[in-house]
């Protein structure tokens, strides 16, 4: 359990490392793509996350 959390919490830092630096790095149009990306897979880890954090906690 302690693990999974660990790493929860890299790929959360690892994604907003990434918002952080994908703009610097794209300075172009393929710079939004990449920003709603970067965004889209962060919403639908933040969901994933809850959803298992809520099905843990009703077990």
């Amino acid at each position: 359990m302690k693990n999974q959390k660990v790493l929860i919490g890299l790929l959360t830092a690892v994604l907003f490392i990434g918002i952080l630096v994908v703009p610097a790095v794209f300075e172009d149009n393929a710079k939004k793509i990449a920003y709603a990306v970067v965004f889209a897979a962060m919403i639908i880890l933040a969901t994933i996350i809850l959803i298992r954090g809520k099905k843990k906690t009703n077990n």
